[in-house]
């Protein structure tokens, strides 16, 4: 991707020399969590279930490698996530319909952190709207501040799971 990008790489964090544009994208971050949170707990009161498979993989993943964890849940994954669903997907929806584009990029993002082949179908199906709601959330993001704040807020989620994940490792060892 890096080769690919290497002539709009730079475009793509030019808005990073800024100290407001970095707080306005931490405060997208804090956003995103208040928001996966607040869907999260309403979905859980509605059908009490468990965390997905997504979540169980990536708890499993960081309490045998907590510092390649942070790396790569933290930065490398919302990195590449960006880039294919805001920058690529979004982007060549968004010539074609601003609603598509929205809707569409939301469901491929859920869709990828579904396990269709769950056992425990349902305790999926009550954790998408999470994904679905991040997802819409990360292209407002992306479409009203650019990628530096959609990949900070997405980045910002993902590292507070990884240390929320990790602390609750090192208190039940």
């Amino acid at each position: 991707m890096l080769i690919i990008l290497n002539s709009d790489f730079i475009k793509l964090f030019s808005g990073l020399n800024k100290l407001n544009k970095w707080l306005q994208s931490l405060a997208f971050g804090v956003l995103l969590l208040i928001v996966q949170s607040t869907v999260s707990i309403i979905m859980q009161t509605i059908v009490p279930t468990g965390i997905n498979n997504n979540e169980a993989g990536i708890e499993s993943i960081t309490s045998l490698y907590p510092f390649l964890s942070i790396l790569v849940f933290g930065f490398v994954g919302p990195f590449v996530e960006e880039i294919t669903y805001r920058v690529g997907l979004f982007t060549l929806l968004r010539k074609r319909n601003r609603v598509l584009a929205y809707i569409g990029t939301a469901i491929i993002f859920g869709l990828i952190h579904f396990d269709f082949g769950a056992s425990d179908i349902v305790t999926e199906l009550v954790n998408l709207p999470t994904y679905l709601a991040s997802g819409l959330l990360l292209c407002y993001f992306y479409e009203y501040a650019g990628f530096e704040a959609s990949f900070i807020a997405h980045a910002t989620n993902n590292l507070v799971a990884t240390i929320i994940s990790l602390t609750v490792i090192a208190t039940h060892s």
